[in-house]
């Protein structure tokens, strides 16, 4: 986390630990900030901490604000009465707030130099303190993003001042000028053993005789056998065999990608997807719920977080949370969520048949899954 953070004191938590920062409304009770800070020290991903907050159920979901901020790119969720301000590195302000939305929105950032989270009618620029990390009563907290262009460009600031030319001499010459006296205080730098001429490409007086110099010290280049190395000079054609060399370790552990809840993360696991008759296409690595401005809270509550996806229905024949789709270890199973005009599947050979309301049903790649009002969609499996 970048140390440029400051809050403005308020009524709300504000949590700021690594690439997190969260605002939680007024009325959230200790426990889920605790289980927050938890979740977040452990490396859950955003997707999990998201889960954290809503542990209580949609209907008890508190205003809030969770982000996560790196490589500068925001990414983050928002609800109720509580705004997210991403400014860019160009200058540009997105600002997306949660009201008047029954569960939450999504808002992702690329290059993003800071962030605000704040109480909505919050006044940001009021007297902030500095923040490093921890859990503070807050009605605003601003990060800047770590990785951010702005921040970097300001960082290699320093690369454009001219610097002295230096002059290279001979090998055992004097220096062109001496340098300066340190300032008072300041150790004297370390005295570094002589090396070699040849190792600094520069010939030295004595001429050819001495180039021997380089093949005293014992250094392996790794290139002995390659066609035409003198194990000084290294071809673009001989880096591939170089990489052939290296050592490799295939059983080593490599952290992520991680898994979202109530996902697998069997890599042997077949991929599946909908293919609605709009032309979207939906991954189908977690719970997929359809209609025409599906809820969470219409379908059962399994801990995980449902991708949720509107169809249009310009005759309102689907239902607001129409059906659900998962990928369960039998295949995928899609359940009517007790609709008024139901799901309809047709199935080579047996016809089309209405799935009863509430009970999964297996449905076989290429069938079709008819909810009504011209949308239909059908499972694909890798």
């Amino acid at each position: 986390m970048s140390a440029a953070t400051g809050y403005v004191p308020g009524a709300s938590r504000a949590l700021v630990l690594g690439p997190v920062v969260a605002l939680l409304g007024e009325h959230d009770d200790s426990p889920t900030v605790t289980a927050l800070w938890e979740a977040v020290a452990e490396g859950a991903p955003l997707t999990a901490l998201l889960s954290v907050v809503m542990r209580d159920g949609l209907e008890h979901l508190p205003a809030f604000a969770l982000a996560s901020v790196s490589d500068g790119q925001v990414h983050a969720f928002v609800h109720g009465d509580v705004e997210v301000s991403v400014e860019t590195t160009d200058g540009k302000v997105q600002t997306q707030d949660g009201r008047r939305i029954s569960t939450w929105s999504e808002v992702v950032v690329d290059d993003a130099a800071r962030i605000t989270l704040r109480e909505a009618g919050a006044d940001p620029a009021g007297p902030a303190l500095p923040l490093i990390g921890g859990v503070v009563l807050a009605a605003a907290v601003t990060v800047d993003v770590p990785g951010s262009r702005d921040l970097l460009e300001d960082a290699g600031a320093a690369d454009e001042v001219e610097e002295p030319t230096a002059v290279v001499g001979s090998a055992g010459s004097a220096p062109a000028s001496s340098p300066a006296a340190p300032p008072p205080g300041v150790p004297d730098p370390p005295v570094l053993p002589e090396v070699p001429a040849a190792v600094l490409g520069v010939e030295d007086e004595a001429g050819p005789e001495d180039e021997d110099d380089l093949d005293e010290l014992d250094i392996d280049t790794g290139l002995d056998g390659l066609d035409g190395a003198d194990g000084r000079t290294v071809l673009s054609s001989e880096l591939v065999e170089i990489r052939r060399r290296l050592p490799h370790w295939p059983d080593d552990e490599v952290p992520g990608p991680f898994p979202l809840p109530g996902t697998s993360a069997d890599p042997d696991r077949r991929v599946a997807r909908l293919v609605l008759s709009s032309g979207v296409v939906v991954a189908l690595d977690r719970r997929v719920l359809l209609g025409r401005s599906p809820m969470v809270s219409r379908a059962a509550d399994t801990g995980e977080v449902p991708r949720l996806v509107t169809v249009e229905s310009p005759h309102r024949d689907i239902s607001r949370t129409h059906a659900e789709v998962r990928m369960t270890e039998e295949g995928v199973e899609v359940t009517d969520l007790h609709s008024t005009n139901g799901v309809y599947l047709e199935t080579e050979g047996r016809g089309v048949e209405r799935l009863a309301p509430g009970e999964p049903t297996v449905v076989a790649p290429e069938a079709v899954v008819d909810i009504g009002d011209g949308v239909s969609f059908v499972v694909e499996l890798d």
